[in-house]
């Protein structure tokens, strides 16, 4: 039985899931500690999703501007403080500690299945069956299809927690993309229903 699909799936959100959540560590140690010096390991261990700094560490991803300001100061400060930290340290014993804040990889491969099982999206109940008619078909108009669309990807229930066991939901590309950051899951059933509805409507044409 193969597992290569929950495998790729599986290092792609630990990676980036990774990098995201040292981010924001990052971040909201920068705003008590401008200098980072207490970003070590211990405070990495106990730093979590709930933290309470994180919506404010959140809104420094959308301040694209280096002269706009975060915490008081311009957003190249913190950059600059922040590309000085990860110079300055060896990131391995951070990617162990953060093996204890995602689903562990048996577990995920619990929950993606095998590569014959045929997955279905939470929210539109879409299947992966139905979506390779619809690719044959040529039904699909998405350009991303060398990247996303064909497999189920992994969404998080709550955005702002991380990718943990009772966090996390397959969902189908169109559904993923619409949902984004911005509706709950029960605010985005009755959507993620409709766009099943256009996709399967569109495989019985």
């Amino acid at each position: 039985m193969s597992y290569s699909h929950a495998r790729t799936r599986y290092k792609s959100i630990k990676k980036r899931s990774f990098e995201t959540f040292l981010d924001l560590f990052l971040v909201s140690t920068y705003i008590d500690d401008k200098s980072l010096h207490n970003a070590n390991e211990e405070k990495f261990s106990a730093f979590g999703y709930s933290d309470e700094r994180i919506p404010k560490a959140l809104t420094a991803y959308q301040l694209g501007n280096f002269s706009a300001e975060f915490d008081g100061r311009p957003v190249s400060d913190l950059d600059n403080v922040v590309d000085s930290w990860y110079e300055s340290h060896d990131l391995s014993p951070y990617k162990l500690l953060f093996q204890n804040k995602i689903i562990p990889e048996d577990d995920f491969y619990e929950f993606y299945k095998s590569d014959d099982f045929d997955r279905e999206c939470n929210f539109c109940s879409i299947k992966e069956s139905e979506i390779d008619k619809l690719i044959l078909s040529k039904k699909i108009n998405t350009k991303r299809l060398g990247t996303r669309g064909k497999k189920m990807e992994i969404e998080r229930l709550k955005p702002n927690e991380g990718y943990v066991k009772d966090n996390i939901a397959l969902c189908c590309y169109w559904c993923n993309n619409a949902k984004t950051d911005e509706f709950t899951a029960e605010e985005f059933r009755p959507i993620g229903k409709l766009i099943g509805q256009t996709l399967k409507n569109r495989l019985n044409k």
